[in-house]
C-alpha cells in the first residue's frame, strides 16, 4: 500500500484533517446555504453583504487572500447600500421612541388623551420602521 495512501486510512490522520479544514467547510457550507436562497428583485443589500462577507471569509481561511479582497469590497459596497437604505427606518423608530417617552410622562402625568395621541403616532412610527 502506497506511504500516502496509508496515512489517509489512518483514522488519527483522518481526524486531524477534519479538524484542521472544520473552519473552511463550516464557512463552504455556510455560504452554500446563502448562495440556495433564491435572489429576489429588489433584495436588501444586506443579504448580499452577508453572502460577500462569508465568501471572503471562506477564501480566506484557504489563504486566496486576493478572492478574500474581492469579496470583502463587494460586501463593503453592499453593506454601504444597506445602512442608507434603513436609515429612514431608524430616524422612524428614534421618532418612535420620542413619541413612547412622551405617551408615557403624559400618562403618568394624567394627561390620558395627549398620552393616548403620542401613543398613536409611535405605534404609527413603528410600523414605518418596519416596512420598506
Amino acid at each position: 500500500m502506497p506511504n500516502g495512501l496509508n496515512l489517509l486510512l489512518n483514522p488519527t490522520v483522518r481526524g486531524d484533517l477534519v479538524m484542521r479544514n472544520l473552519g473552511a467547510t463550516f464557512a463552504m457550507s455556510s455560504l452554500a446555504f446563502f448562495l440556495s436562497v433564491p435572489a429576489i428583485a429588489g433584495e436588501d443589500p444586506m443579504a448580499s453583504a452577508l453572502e460577500h462577507a462569508a465568501r471572503a471569509k471562506a477564501h480566506g481561511d484557504d489563504g486566496r487572500m486576493k478572492k478574500l479582497l474581492e469579496h470583502a469590497e463587494e460586501s463593503l459596497r453592499h453593506a454601504r447600500a444597506s445602512e442608507k437604505r434603513h436609515a429612514a427606518q431608524r430616524a422612524q423608530m428614534a421618532q418612535a421612541v420620542k413619541n413612547l417617552e412622551q405617551a408615557i410622562e403624559n400618562g403618568k402625568a394624567g394627561r390620558d388623551r395627549v398620552a393616548n395621541k403620542h401613543m398613536g403616532e409611535a405605534l404609527v412610527r413603528i410600523r414605518k420602521s418596519t416596512s420598506d
